[in-house]
């Protein structure tokens, strides 16, 4: 029997105290795992915890206790399963994420793999600990699944040659050799640039008109996708306030000519709307397009745009008085 235990960020958003979360996530693993071990067939089970420390860092050792007393009494249970502890991203907000260490951990997330107790000394382990080395994507972490419920078990663990998982390649098992001659970096992985952890030099932009050129864009790019989403009329009006960018001076980014750039703009809304935003911004002979798929919210937002059903719009949308 195989378990494989998940143990990753909630997105639920409910308002929960630390306290009460922990002692949930106890008693409903204990008694998952007394039941679950029992039974001779694979399992798989996810946590998705993120209220403690998603919006203060502070709390983030609070449930250190409660994990390792978990693991502890219930590790002859999980002695035959792999075990995945990850995030989506890091802090965007608050004092960690202001320091440079903080900016270049926010696209990149932890990940922490505990192989069955039987693997910890075959190739399999070898190959987890080389690839542990590379640039990795959640895409690889869903093919390592794959991996392990669908391939691995017919060869009882042992292989550790390079296999396509989807006709794409968009994710190679963790488990396995990584494709042989392929760089992993963020041109040749399914990385955007706005997730990219790559560390590109930037320079500040000082051009005052270029800044607010970049910053009216941006804010006129984050009102068009609130119409979008017929939202402007429960939001508050868009408007730029604030505005800072950087140029990435990468020559694998802007070409020859120098007629194509590229910029990191953030920048924070007019009152009486709320929020700061991060978005990638490419220019392109005098022409502006956005790069990221979705605008980053850098601060906290809590409860300021809860007239929004939909989770996503929540972080973008102010709620205007009487719509909450």
């Amino acid at each position: 029997m195989v378990c494989v235990l998940v143990i990753a960020k909630n997105k639920t958003g409910e308002q929960k105290s630390q306290r009460t979360q922990s002692v949930k996530f106890q008693i409903t693993f204990k008694n998952q795992m007394k039941k679950l071990h029992k039974l001779n067939s694979p399992k798989f089970s996810l946590s998705w915890s993120v209220e403690l420390a998603h919006g203060n860092g502070a709390f983030l050792y609070k449930a250190d206790y409660t994990l390792y007393n978990f693991f502890f009494k219930n590790r002859n249970a999980l002695s035959n399963s792999f075990i995945f502890f990850f995030g989506d991203h890091g802090a965007r907000f608050g004092n960690e994420a202001r320091t440079d260490f903080g900016y270049s951990e926010q696209n990149n997330p932890f990940l922490y793999v505990v192989t069955p107790k039987r693997l910890r000394n075959t190739k399999i382990m070898e190959q987890l600990q080389q690839n542990s080395k590379e640039l990795i994507t959640h895409h690889d972490l869903h093919a390592t699944l794959k991996d392990i419920l669908y391939i691995q078990p017919t060869s009882n663990f042992t292989e550790v040659e390079f296999k396509i998982f989807d006709k794409n390649l968009r994710g190679s098992s963790l488990l396995r050799r990584f494709q042989a001659g392929k760089r992993r970096n963020c041109k040749t992985l399914p990385i955007p640039l706005q997730f990219c952890i790559c560390q590109y030099k930037k320079r500040n932009v000082t051009d005052e008109a270029l800044k607010q050129t970049l910053g009216q864009f941006a804010v006129k790019q984050l009102a068009l996708f609130l119409e979008k989403q017929n939202a402007t009329s429960r939001c508050e009006e868009i408007k730029l306030h604030e505005v800072t960018a950087k140029q990435y001076l990468s020559t694998e980014m802007n070409n020859v000519n120098n007629r194509t750039n590229f910029f990191e703009v953030i920048f924070v809304v007019a009152a009486p709307a709320k929020g700061m935003f991060q978005i990638p911004i490419r220019r392109e002979q005098g022409q502006l397009d956005l790069i990221g798929a979705l605008f980053t919210r850098l601060d906290w937002y809590g409860k300021s745009g809860d007239c929004m059903e939909d989770d996503v719009l929540r972080r973008y949308c102010t709620c205007r008085n009487g719509t909450a």
